[in-house]
């Protein structure tokens, strides 16, 4: 018996606006959207369906370290309270596992409100926090790292107090299961001890972890690359084209790049400058310069949103903090020269849940045939909102469901390339809550 998934396409009321997205252009601006009312910095940022989430750091308003957890509507672009965590946080990292948002370090001995090595949980869906694990080496400040198949992995950082019994040596990477809750693996190769480096900047490409520059006596311009299935560290080049510390990295998903912004260095103690970077399975790596920052910042938060980037708080070259919130266009409304995506895929929509429109976004590397279409709970077609072929591109959509009742809708996108490739299938769940 056929699925419901693949019943006949049928065209019907809802509305759909449909807007032809291009490449990341070098020659786009960041624009100011919006301020905050409280100054911050060292806190940690992160998506989850549409909504940005902004955790701890430290406020001028209150001069300490904070437990705020607050949530960004990018579409209003307001900052909201929404929840505390348990224990106050400045440098911490923050990563995203499904609709969880996992957080630890931001020690600060001398605070008075350190967070004791507890790993703990914040669930978006009904705003609660958990504590899931206590281990003494995650007392650490400005770690970097990521989540990849509920595998958190935790790069670098200032340990702060004894990770362990005497001769226990800090490692430089830890492999931590969240399903098994404890740590997997420590990389101690390099860069452990006495040698960890904070500051530094993760991204994820396949198999591989880049890690980019970073503080250790000095400010660093270095590239390295984890293999996470043979467990290996190894520099790659070229170097960044600045040493930089205390930035961010944001992935652009339409085409795989890695955008690297702000920190300092030396010579500078607040960066505007911004280098995008187009990873590889190979030992080099390409850079280059784009649009640079409205203000100058080190120790702030971003996040990508909606076919943007977004930029929140941090400290300026007069160490003033910095209130504005910037955003960078990763689609834009014409076709233009650029770098075409390089995988097939099919954003998740935002917002999440939605009432009553939501926009998404999918991406094309090859000339295909496609099909985007709109499911019901039950697996019945609700609404084919693009089939046809396609050339390589970003496209967004808006998807309006007026008229529709309240409930869970699945959109599914199909490609089969003209010329050679496999058949490419991937839903998304959606949420219409009225």
């Amino acid at each position: 018996m056929r699925s419901k998934l693949f019943t006949p396409r049928l065209l019907i009321a809802a509305a759909v606006i449909i807007i032809l997205s291009s490449r990341l252009q070098a020659q786009g601006q960041w624009e100011v959207v919006s301020s905050l009312s409280r100054g911050l910095f060292g806190a940690a940022a992160v998506e989850v369906n549409g909504q940005i989430y902004v955790l701890g750091g430290y406020s001028d308003s209150v001069q300490s370290s904070v437990d705020w957890i607050q949530k960004f509507n990018p579409l209003t672009g307001k900052l909201t309270n929404v929840a505390r965590m348990k224990k106050r946080r400045i440098y911490l990292f923050a990563a995203v596992s499904g609709t969880d948002i996992y957080y630890l370090g931001g020690e600060l001995s001398s605070s008075g409100h350190q967070a004791n090595g507890i790993l703990e949980k914040f669930n978006t869906l009904n705003n609660t926090v958990t504590a899931v694990d206590t281990n003494k080496k995650f007392n650490r400040l400005a770690m970097t790292g990521l989540i990849r198949d509920s595998m958190l992995y935790l790069i670098g950082g200032e340990q702060i107090g004894s990770s362990g019994s005497p001769g226990t040596i800090n490692p430089y990477l830890m492999e931590y299961s969240l399903n098994k809750k404890e740590i997997t693996y420590n990389y101690t190769s390099m860069f452990s001890g006495y040698q960890l480096r904070s500051g530094q900047m993760a991204a994820l490409r396949d198999e591989y972890i880049y890690i980019f520059g970073g503080a250790f006596n000095t400010v660093l311009s270095e590239v390295y690359r984890y293999h996470i299935p043979a467990r290996q560290l190894r520099r790659v080049y070229p170097n960044m084209l600045v040493p930089r510390a205390f930035g961010c990295s944001a992935l652009v998903p339409s085409t795989g790049e890695y955008m690297l912004l702000g920190g300092f260095n030396e010579s500078t103690f607040a960066l505007n400058t911004v280098e995008k970077f187009r990873l590889s399975d190979s030992t080099s790596i390409a850079n280059s310069y784009i649009a640079s920052l409205n203000f100058r910042r080190k120790s702030f938060m971003t996040a990508s949103s909606g076919g943007f980037i977004y930029v929140f708080g941090g400290r300026n070259d007069f160490n003033q903090p910095v209130r504005s919130i910037e955003r960078f266009q990763i689609f834009t409304g014409a076709e233009e020269p650029g770098v075409l995506p390089e995988l097939y895929s099919l954003g998740q929509n935002y917002p999440n849940p939605f009432n009553p429109a939501t926009r998404f976004s999918y991406t094309i590397p090859a000339r295909s045939t496609v099909s985007l279409t709109v499911y019901d709970a039950l697996g019945s077609v609700v609404s084919v909102i693009d089939e046809g072929n396609r050339e390589p591109g970003v496209y967004e959509y808006v998807w309006n469901g007026v008229g529709l009742p309240s409930g869970i809708y699945y959109c599914e996108l199909r490609a089969l390339p003209a010329v050679g490739g496999d058949y490419f299938r991937q839903i998304r769940k959606m949420i219409l809550l009225k």
